[in-house]
């Protein structure tokens, strides 16, 4: 559930940032490391890392405007 609250923030705020070009243009977000997002070991493992930066990209392509096509074309 803890993702899903990341994704449906990420996906809200993205409609209010700047819009941007992907290919000129750079997208920075900052996330916090929760204690949900460690281990056993209190490492982040390489499943959450991918999983943000899965974030990173969603956030692009909204700004980009590129979810448009992506929706209409399936």
């Amino acid at each position: 559930m803890y993702l899903w609250l990341r994704v449906l923030h990420l996906m809200v705020g993205s409609f209010f940032r700047p819009k941007i070009d992907p290919v000129r243009d750079v997208s920075r977000l900052n996330f916090r490391v929760w204690p949900h997002d460690l281990d056993a070991s209190l490492h982040m493992n390489n499943g959450r890392y991918w999983t943000l930066m899965d974030l990173g990209r969603t956030d692009i392509m909204i700004r980009s405007g590129l979810w448009r096509p992506i929706l209409k074309h399936g």
